[in-house]
This record gives C-alpha cells, sequence and structure tokens, in this order.
C-alpha cells in the first residue's frame, strides 16, 4: 500500500490555500524551458497532441494490464486517508467540505488522469460569497496551460469541441489547481504512467491480432458447400450447423463437399 499521506495533504492545501498576490509571489530571474520559446528549441519538446492523449485513453479503456495497473495505484494511493487535526472546529469544517465536494471521488480522477494523461486539471467553483463550494474536475484533453517566460500561469485555455464548433473558456490561474505526478523538464503538462510503454503496449496489440487471425485463416479446415436444391439445405441443417463456424462458400448448384487442404489454399493465393 502506498503511503499516500504527503500527497493528499499537498492536494488538500492547494485546493483550499488562498491565492497568493503579486506582490507576494516570488520574482525569479531564470527563465523556464517550459515556457520561453526559445530556451526551449534546446531541449527534446514535443507539442500537446490531443491524439496522443486520446489513444492514451483507449489504451486504459480497452487494455486490461493497463487498466489494473491504473486502477490498482490509484485505489492504493487514495484509498485510505484520514483527517486529523487538533482543532475540532477546524477538522468539523474541512469534514463538511470534504462530504459536500464529494472529495474522495475527485482524488480517484485526479490521479486517474494524471497517470494516463500525464496532468490532472480541477476547476474551484466559487459561490457569490466567494466561499469554495465545489470541485470539478475537468478532462485534460480540453486544457491548455498558458505560461510566461519564467514559468508562471498566466491563464488556462479550455478548448471544448462540439457539433456547432470550437468554444474557448478562460480561466484564471486561481480558478484552476494543476496535478500532475511526473513532471518534464522541457513542458509544462505532466509526463504519463502509459507513455514510456505505450510502443510496447500497442505491438502487443498488433501481434495478438495477427496471431488470433492466423488462427482463424490456418488453425481450422475450409470447407466449400455446394448445395443442389434449396430443400437439401433442410436436409442436411443438423450436419451444417456442426459445420457453419467453418463455411466459406454456400451455393445451390450441384451437391459436394470437400476440405479443402492447407497446401491447396496457399497455391491460390
Amino acid at each position: 500500500m502506498a503511503d499516500s499521506t504527503d500527497y493528499l495533504l499537498g492536494t488538500f492545501r492547494q485546493l483550499i490555500s488562498p491565492s497568493k498576490d503579486e506582490a507576494s509571489k516570488p520574482k525569479p530571474r531564470g527563465y523556464s524551458a517550459r515556457a520561453n520559446e526559445k530556451v526551449s528549441k534546446q531541449f527534446a519538446s514535443k507539442p500537446r497532441n490531443v491524439q496522443a492523449l486520446n489513444k492514451n485513453w483507449d489504451i486504459y479503456s480497452q487494455s486490461e494490464v493497463p487498466f489494473a495497473a491504473v486502477t490498482v495505484l490509484t485505489y492504493n494511493i487514495v484509498g485510505d486517508w484520514k483527517i486529523r487535526c487538533n482543532n475540532a472546529d477546524v477538522q468539523a469544517k474541512i469534514e463538511k467540505f470534504c462530504y459536500n465536494t464529494d472529495f474522495n471521488t475527485v482524488l480517484i480522477d485526479v490521479v486517474r488522469d494524471c497517470l494516463v494523461f500525464g496532468d490532472s486539471f480541477v476547476e474551484k467553483v466559487y459561490n457569490k460569497a466567494h466561499d469554495l463550494v465545489e470541485l470539478r474536475v475537468r478532462d485534460p484533453r480540453t486544457f491548455q496551460k498558458q505560461v510566461d517566460d519564467k514559468g508562471d500561469v498566466v491563464k488556462y485555455l479550455q478548448v471544448v469541441s462540439t457539433t456547432d464548433g470550437d468554444y474557448e473558456v478562460d480561466l484564471k490561474p486561481e480558478e484552476v489547481v494543476h496535478y500532475q505526478l511526473f513532471s518534464r523538464p522541457d513542458s509544462p503538462y505532466g509526463l504519463a504512467l502509459l507513455d514510456p510503454s505505450k510502443d510496447t503496449i500497442l505491438r502487443k496489440t498488433l501481434a495478438d491480432e495477427g496471431i488470433s487471425a492466423a488462427i482463424d485463416r490456418h488453425g481450422y479446415p475450409k470447407f466449400h458447400i455446394i448445395l443442389k436444391t434449396p430443400q437439401d439445405l433442410t436436409q442436411n441443417f443438423r450436419h451444417l450447423q456442426r459445420l457453419i463456424q467453418f463455411l466459406q462458400i454456400l451455393e445451390t448448384s450441384t451437391l459436394k463437399m470437400k476440405l479443402l487442404r492447407l497446401s491447396l489454399l496457399k497455391s491460390k493465393h
């Protein structure tokens, strides 16, 4: 069981802590390779690729081994945690917040998205009194992170595709919390758990499909059955039913059935 205490504490602090004002923010002098285009050219950087993220989701949702690995890791991280506080009133408020926002489900989605896509984005929803009342995990494939040359977040851009076209939503830095488990030095986006194994998984899938096709093509005998009249189909129905998985052609001219040898099939192709 993974020790998830530090991760959960950090997650909760990011959600409930107030944003730093501009005066209190540190002012770094260095440049971020993740943000500055001129600097990032010196690194092996890759642009955000929505098609690649969609492929990650397909691998996760359609392959039993990646799905099991991601699921086990996700629940190991967030499956067992407790709130402890010396102040009973504060603990009660935190517990109420977690209950009202279904915080455990939020954590599960956050960790899963980090493992599958490399990133997770949570929108903080406030009421008119500016109280944090809801947490909404957004689709990471729709988010773009815009940062300045020092690496500070300028804004988050969400691009949602619909039948009527693409819609863009600008979100302030204080409205979104961005998580990643494995950061990259050349990109503001994280590295997914599936990325290093993607080629291996795709090769295995292709090999499995090839083996299945080879068994289907060459592993069973092929029959060519010709029926003289439609009545022959009724008379031989039970016999044909046993062979139905092997049938290639069914005709009604002359009554004849023979087993095609594999060598004969190869010579025709």
